[in-house]
């Protein structure tokens, strides 16, 4: 179903009308032109794009990795740019729920690719660039992975866990 949001409203151009007098102050509407690139969604297929999105976190919840896995990257292939499309939450859950499912399906590589993204996209995810450290530590590529600790306690020094990833990540290499 639709989602409806009032605060929307305040943001529609409804025809030519631009202002409206009340006892308190004008409210003036108008209209932004946003910066999207082609192809722009129809309605349908963006609330669809969201659909498959809420599908694939609901798999995820339920353990089903495979499942997980081909719903976020059945949003990953759409050939609109989410990250003009999706919040930066949206975003960020997408990457980090794709790395999840690719890592349960025992797809090490495909869990760091999806991560690495998702860390370019959103570098303040902590939760994510630890996973991606940690992968990577796992896959072998200890200095990859000591900087991407060390990106992480930049913005988390309390990162106890991360720290212990640097630490591991430092020894071996």
């Amino acid at each position: 179903g639709a989602i409806y949001d009032p605060v929307d409203l305040l943001f529609l151009p409804i025809a030519d009308f631009y202002a409206v007098q009340r006892t308190g102050p004008n409210v003036e509407l108008g209209s932004v032109r946003l910066s999207m690139t082609e192809p722009v969604p129809e309605t349908a297929s963006y609330f669809g794009l969201l659909a498959d999105l809420s599908d694939a976190t609901l798999q995820l919840r339920k353990g089903d990795w495979e499942r997980a896995r081909d719903c976020y990257e059945a949003v990953l292939e759409t050939p609109y740019r989410l990250t003009e499309l999706l919040s930066t939450g949206d975003l960020a859950g997408l990457y980090y729920g794709a790395g999840v499912a690719h890592y349960h399906s025992g797809d090490q590589e495909g869990a760091i690719a999806r991560w690495t993204l998702g860390v370019r996209h959103c570098p303040d995810e902590g939760l994510m660039r630890f996973n991606l450290a940690a992968a990577l530590l796992e896959a072998g590529r200890p200095l990859q992975s000591a900087r991407q600790s060390i990106a992480l306690l930049r913005r988390q020094p309390e990162h106890e866990d991360g720290w212990h990833n640097l630490a591991v990540s430092l020894l071996i290499s």
